[in-house]
């Protein structure tokens, strides 16, 4: 067995063990303790979670990953209930975590949940800041709308993940529409899109605010002389605008 995954494994037993699941070593009375897996993290946890004064302390122990290595494992093995589970813990000790949420959300699409898979991954878009993720957000809703029978959206979800990062699993999806109804994917403008998906209440864009907030980390990150971390966050701010400066400032970091 892997080392790690017997680690996690170890661990996650650990804490299911203790009366509370081991929530009183996340929350007490004055602290929060989260399980963060970057930098970038912190700032988007201190802008969506402000914890009401509460002090933040950051474990040691990645409790997080350690769940989203047992979840990953128990959906492997195909139980993806006691996955979701898992996926549920990794959340709370980073809510934050777009891994956590895409990972639960697959959890739920294998039990057949289909509204608490829509409103999971409703939840991940926020953390969504790149042309890779925010394809990733799509082809999760264009899904939905497929076994809802709505292929009308269903295609503008798969077309608009395409025009974000292009992907076979889009295209399949979108083959797969075509032989269903007999007939050839239109070509559909933004606009024609941004109106279906409103609609139904799905996203048209990222989340500016949150990659506001990544490249603020940036800023700060840099004046701390923590520079890969710092490029990191400029990369992902920089990744769907395309901004030059940042893409600029970016290679100079990384030296």
């Amino acid at each position: 067995m892997d080392e790690t995954l017997e680690t996690a494994r170890k661990t996650v037993a650990a804490l299911e063990d203790m009366e509370d699941g081991g929530e009183s070593l996340r929350v007490s009375e004055t602290a929060v303790t989260v399980s963060l897996d970057h930098a970038m993290e912190y700032y988007l946890y201190r802008w969506y979670f402000p914890d009401n004064g509460k002090e933040l302390h950051i474990s040691p122990v990645p409790y997080s990953a350690y769940y989203l290595q047992v979840g990953s494992a128990k959906l492997r093995e195909g139980k993806p209930h006691a996955a979701f589970r898992c996926f549920r813990k990794a959340e709370l000790w980073n809510p934050v975590s777009l891994t956590a949420k895409l990972a639960a959300a697959e959890a739920l699409k294998q039990e057949g949940k289909l509204r608490p898979y829509l409103k999971k991954t409703q939840e991940a878009h926020r953390y969504c800041l790149t042309r890779a993720e925010t394809a990733r957000y799509y082809r999760n809703a264009g899904f939905y709308f497929v076994e809802k029978y709505r292929p009308d959206v269903a295609r503008a979800c798969y077309i608009r993940a395409n025009r974000y990062f292009h992907s076979q699993n889009a295209d399949l999806e979108l083959q797969y529409l075509e032989t269903s109804l007999r007939d050839t994917t239109p070509q559909m403008t933004d606009e024609e899109i941004d109106r279906l998906l409103l609609a139904e209440s799905v996203f048209t864009r990222p989340d500016e605010t949150s990659i506001q907030v990544v490249c603020h980390a940036g800023y700060d990150l840099v004046r701390a002389g923590r520079m890969q971390e710092a490029a990191d966050c400029f990369e992902v701010a920089s990744d769907i605008s395309r901004d030059g400066e940042l893409q600029a400032l970016v290679r100079r970091l990384r030296g």
